[in-house]
């Protein structure tokens, strides 16, 4: 059985910093595994500044077919600015 990587769009105080698997995650920010998991499903912060997005496929990542990613992060950001607050 083949277990493929999750990705996650990693976003300190709202803002990107860059696309990372879990373990990657792991390492940098001291967490377990299972925080990237929950804080996305959740929309929670975690420790208070760092969200996370999952992404697809990570065949999409590379292959640049981040259509569908981007409209969703775009609405999320007008949607937010709109109301005045971060997203």
């Amino acid at each position: 059985m083949f277990l493929r990587q999750v990705y996650y769009n990693v976003y300190d105080y709202g803002r990107r910093v860059g696309t990372y698997a879990t373990m990657d995650i792991q390492t940098m920010l001291h967490c377990s595994r299972q925080v990237p998991e929950h804080c996305a499903a959740d929309g929670k912060a975690y420790r208070g500044r760092y969200t996370f997005e999952r992404l697809g496929d990570y065949g999409d990542v590379k292959n640049g077919n981040l259509e569908a990613e981007w409209d969703k992060v775009r609405f999320r950001i007008l949607h937010g600015l709109g109301k005045g607050g971060r997203t």
